[in-house]
C-alpha cells in the first residue's frame, strides 16, 4: 500500500516538475519573445541613429557649402569694394581731365582769341603800309610824269639852241632863260633826287616791315599749326574721355551683374539658412524621438532584466525546492 502510496507521489512530482519545466519554457519563450522585441527596437534605434548620423553628415555638406557661398560672397563684396574705388579713382581721373580739358579749352580759346587780335593788328598793318606804299608809288609815279614833262620841255629848248646860230639876240634871251629854267629844273631835279632818295628809304623801310610782317605772319602759321595740334590733342582728350565713359558703363553693367549675383546669392543663402533651420528642426526632432526611444528600451531593457532575474530567483527557489522535496522523499523511501 506504501508502494501504491508513493508511485502516485512520484508522478505527482514528476508532473509538477514537467510543469514547472513546461511553464520555464513558456517564460523563456516570452524572454526569448521579449529579446526579439528587444533586438527589432535595437534596429530601429540603430536605423534611427543612422537616419541622425546622415542628416548630420548633409548638415556637415551644407556647412561647407554656406561657408563656400560666405567666401564667395565676401570675395564679390571685395570685388564689389574694389570696383567701387575703381569708379571713384576713374571719377577723379575723368573730373581732373574735364577740368584739364576745360583748362586747355580756355587757353586755346584765348590764343585763338590773342592770335586774331594779332592778326587783325598785322592786317591793319599791313593795310596801313600798302596804302603807304601805294602812296609812294603814286608820288614816284608822279615825279616821273614831271620828269616826263620836264624832258617834253627840254626837247623845244634843243630846239631853241638849234636855231641859236641864226639868232644870237634870241639866244642870249634864250639861253638866260634857259639858265633860269636850268637852275630852277636842278633844283626841281636835286629836291625831286632827295625826295626819291626818302622815298626809296621808306620803300626799303616799308619792305622790311613788310619782310618782317611776313615772318610774323609765318609765326602766325606756326601758332595755327599748334593751335590745329591742340585742337588733335582736344580730339584725343575726348576720345580718352569717351573710352573712360564707356569703361564706366561697363563697370556699372559688370557691377549690376555682381548686384544680381550678390542678390541670388542672398536668396540662395536666405534659402539654405532656411532648409538649415528646417534640418535643425528635424534634427531636434530626431534626437527628441532617439532620446524617447533610448528611454523606452531602457526602461524595457530593465523590465526584461527584472524579469529575468525574477524568473532566475523562482527557477532557483522552485528547483530548491524540488530538491529538498526530491531529497526528503528519497530519504523517506530510502528505509521503506
Amino acid at each position: 500500500m506504501t508502494t501504491r502510496r508513493e508511485v502516485p507521489l512520484a508522478g505527482d512530482t514528476l508532473a509538477w516538475v514537467h510543469a514547472e519545466l513546461a511553464e520555464i519554457k513558456s517564460r523563456l519563450a516570452i524572454a526569448q519573445q521579449a529579446a526579439d522585441q528587444s533586438r527589432a527596437l535595437a534596429s530601429d534605434a540603430a536605423d534611427t541613429s543612422y537616419q541622425v548620423r546622415a542628416a548630420l553628415g548633409q548638415f556637415d555638406g551644407l556647412g561647407g557649402v554656406i561657408q563656400h557661398l560666405q567666401d564667395d560672397l565676401r570675395a564679390l563684396r571685395e570685388q564689389l569694394a574694389r570696383a567701387q574705388d575703381d569708379i571713384h579713382s576713374l571719377r577723379q581721373s575723368r573730373e581732373e581731365s574735364e577740368r584739364h580739358e576745360a583748362a586747355e579749352s580756355e587757353r586755346v580759346r584765348q590764343f585763338q582769341n590773342d592770335t586774331t587780335r594779332r592778326f587783325g593788328d598785322v592786317s591793319r598793318q599791313i593795310e596801313a603800309w600798302l596804302e603807304r606804299v601805294t602812296g609812294v608809288e603814286e608820288h614816284s609815279r608822279r615825279n616821273l610824269e614831271l620828269l616826263s614833262q620836264v624832258a617834253m620841255r627840254l626837247e623845244p629848248i634843243e630846239n631853241s639852241l638849234a636855231e641859236a646860230d641864226t639868232t644870237y639876240s634870241r639866244t642870249v634871251a634864250t639861253l638866260s632863260r634857259l639858265d633860269q629854267e636850268m637852275q630852277r629844273i636842278s633844283g626841281a631835279v636835286l629836291a625831286l633826287q632827295s625826295e626819291d632818295h626818302g622815298h626809296r628809304e621808306r620803300s626799303n623801310t616799308a619792305f622790311e616791315v613788310l619782310r618782317r610782317l611776313e615772318t610774323e605772319v609765318e609765326a602766325l602759321k606756326g601758332e595755327v599749326n599748334k593751335i590745329g595740334r591742340i585742337e588733335d590733342r582736344v580730339e584725343l582728350v575726348q576720345a580718352e574721355r569717351t573710352r573712360h565713359n564707356e569703361r564706366l558703363n561697363e563697370i556699372s553693367a559688370e557691377l549690376h551683374a555682381i548686384d544680381t549675383r550678390l542678390n541670388q546669392n542672398d536668396e540662395r543663402s536666405a534659402l539654405i539658412e532656411a532648409r538649415m533651420a528646417a534640418l535643425q528642426e528635424d534634427l531636434r526632432l530626431l534626437r527628441e524621438n532617439l532620446q524617447l526611444e533610448r528611454e523606452r528600451l531602457g526602461a524595457y531593457l530593465n523590465s526584461l532584466r527584472d524579469l529575468q532575474a525574477d524568473m532566475r530567483k523562482r527557477q532557483i527557489v522552485a528547483l530548491e525546492k524540488e530538491i529538498r522535496d526530491i531529497r526528503a522523499r528519497a530519504f523517506d523511501v530510502a528505509p521503506e
